[in-house]
């Protein structure tokens, strides 16, 4: 078993996809929080890409500013940092620079602004947390700086979500590890 993430909940043992559909049909809440503790279960069990894609999963999730960004459990943006950091390299972790780039580019980009706005935002935490992830040099496109990051988050995101995305980063730079305060993302991690 590996380190356990700082920044996500527990989860019960043997949690499965079947997991994330019961919660999907319960509340939009529940489907968040389990993603996120299905993101723990794979990352502990050794499925680094899968847990990295669970993640998304949450980040991409439409929940109320209460959850997402004042729960206990707030958009992992640092957890996704965190796994890139702490991946050991003994599974698959593919690039994510390079998916990132082309959810943030493609489809999503012109259907939900708010899910291209937090593509970018991802796909910048990845390249900070490994900067010797490839671009995709087949389908080079123009990558955005982290103002224009900032400016899509705080145009498309909730009130309050730029913060914890820069807090994601100042954290993926410094490579701190355990997080001292989850429930208020913005306090220093000492």
């Amino acid at each position: 078993m590996r380190q356990r993430c700082p920044y996500l909940p527990n989860y019960q043992p043997g949690m499965s996809w079947r997991d994330l559909d019961r919660a999907r049909g319960i509340h939009k809440e529940m489907y968040f929080v389990t993603t996120q503790s299905y993101a723990q279960y794979l990352w502990e069990s050794g499925a680094t890409a899968r847990a990295l894609l669970a993640l998304l999963k949450a980040i991409y999730s439409e929940v109320p500013e209460s959850c997402a960004i004042n729960g206990p459990w707030p958009l992992p943006y640092r957890a996704f940092g965190w796994m890139i950091r702490h991946h050991p390299g003994d599974t698959f972790m593919g690039n994510p620079r390079i998916s990132l780039q082309h959810q943030a580019t493609r489809g999503i980009a012109l259907r939900e602004p708010l899910r291209c706005a937090r593509a970018w935002a991802v796909w910048l935490i990845a390249c900070k947390a490994d900067p010797s992830l490839e671009p995709d040099r087949s389908d080079p496109v123009k990558e955005l700086s982290e103002t224009e990051i900032a400016t899509l988050l705080q145009n498309h995101g909730l009130p309050g979500e730029t913060d914890l995305w820069i807090a994601a980063i100042q954290s993926t730079k410094s490579g701190i590890g355990p997080a001292a305060n989850v429930a208020n993302p913005t306090t220093p991690v000492e």
